[in-house]
């Protein structure tokens, strides 16, 4: 299974590992699947990972937040984007699709609304971190 994790998940499970995002964070981290990443991507989460509000609500320091890029980084599958797609209005959500497609997704995990509007986009299903942690736990 092959999945691009959206930064908004990401930040939820650092904030809060027992929620949804937290189970599908977990899941990422110990290979329950394959986790696709772009450049873009990367350095999205390394930008919202650097907000002060956010550093203090998921509670690490600075060298944490870069020793979990590392790992996102040496964990996940990177894949070149080979197109640029303007979709959504809001530019972040179409470097999701972009890295989907590239890395040949089944899933976008998002709480991103414009995203998860969509439902799916050729053929790759956009769901909630509630819906891919049931689908982990074979519900």
């Amino acid at each position: 299974m092959d999945v691009v994790i959206d930064t908004n998940v990401i930040v939820s499970g650092l904030i809060s590992q027992s929620s949804a995002p937290g189970h599908v964070l977990h899941a990422a981290v110990t290979g329950r699947f394959r986790w696709i990443v772009s450049a873009a991507l990367m350095s999205e989460l390394e930008r919202v990972l650097s907000y002060s509000k956010v550093r203090r609500a998921i509670r690490k320091a600075d060298k944490d937040i870069k020793q979990f890029l590392r790992d996102v980084s040496s964990l996940a599958s990177h894949v070149l984007t080979a197109q640029e797609l303007h979709i959504l209005a809001d530019e972040p959500d179409n470097r999701v699709l972009e890295t989907a497609i590239a890395g040949g997704a089944d899933y976008i995990v998002t709480g991103d609304k414009h995203l998860l509007d969509l439902h799916e986009y050729e053929g790759i299903e956009i769901i909630t971190p509630a819906r891919f942690a049931a689908i982990l736990a074979g519900v």
